[in-house]
């Protein structure tokens, strides 16, 4: 542990002010200090009440503690995973600012409608695609001979 120290303790104490080493460091210093007063937080909370009331309370506490963090946790997994899940692809009119662009009559042609699915989807790859056809484009419309 010593040897650990010699080594973490000039990045906390010299190291860049913005650097990622010392970020990790002072996230992982701050998490096993945490770790550490929420252990003792509830060795106290165990030994008050087994002293208070009885050994019996004191493990019932105890497991109502870690089964709501436990509980917590879940909910938040769930939660979060959820929300990434969703995900939603324009297919009207006011859904999409590319949409808004065209007329009526392109707008409603069901070819483009798939077209305006397929860039919703993958909105990445189809601006690279637009701006390579752009580029050919472009090159060959204003090429000079």
């Amino acid at each position: 542990m010593l040897r650990l120290l010699t080594f973490v303790l000039p990045l906390l104490l010299k190291g860049p002010t913005k650097g990622p080493i010392k970020n990790l460091v002072g996230r992982s210093a701050f998490s096993a200090l945490a770790f550490f007063g929420f252990f003792f937080l509830l060795a106290a909370l165990f030994v008050w009440l087994m002293v208070t009331y009885s050994l019996v309370v004191a493990f019932l506490a105890m497991a109502v503690i870690f089964f709501s963090g436990a509980l917590l946790m879940l909910i938040k997994q769930r939660l979060a995973a959820s929300k990434k899940g969703r995900r939603i692809s324009p297919t009207t009119k006011t859904e999409d600012a590319l949409t808004g662009l065209l007329p009526d009559s392109l707008a409603s042609d069901p070819s483009i409608q798939h077209v305006l699915r397929e860039i919703g989807k993958n909105p990445i790859p189809a601006a690279a695609i637009a701006a390579l056809v752009g580029a050919v484009v472009a090159r060959e419309l204003f090429k000079k001979d």
